[in-house]
């Protein structure tokens, strides 16, 4: 999916929140989505902000951190089945909206899952 966000664009200096004495002086970074999806920032540096202010997941996220891969894909064949579940549901690249993206990626995650669900995104 092609967005006009590139790297430079996203940088955190070209932000209003951001002040060159104190860096960033937001509580959450209010372009988040905006400098994943140009690459500025990976999947675990996209959880850590997003989670790591709050106490509540403090501990948890330092487990989850060490878990985490620089990829957002969970395994080699995770991305391939979410690519071969676009291609059987025969849809131009612009009908799929976030949400339908996100139920597709967090049911291609695993074989066993994808298995048993692809099924359901039969063409229409």
């Amino acid at each position: 999916m092609k967005n006009g966000f590139i790297c430079k664009t996203a940088s955190c200096k070209l932000c209003g929140e951001y002040s060159r004495k104190r860096g960033c002086i937001s509580k959450h970074c209010p372009y988040l989505a905006e400098r994943v999806a140009a690459g500025a920032l990976n999947y675990k540096g996209a959880v850590m902000e997003a989670f790591g202010s709050n106490p509540l997941f403090r501990d948890d996220l330092t487990a989850i951190s060490r878990r985490l891969s620089e990829s957002i894909w969970n395994g080699a064949g995770h991305k391939q089945r979410m690519e071969a579940l676009r291609v059987y549901t025969g849809k131009d690249k612009s009908f799929y909206t976030n949400e339908y993206l996100a139920a597709m990626y967090l049911l291609t995650t695993t074989k066993v899952l994808y298995e048993r669900t692809h099924q359901s995104w039969a063409m229409s």
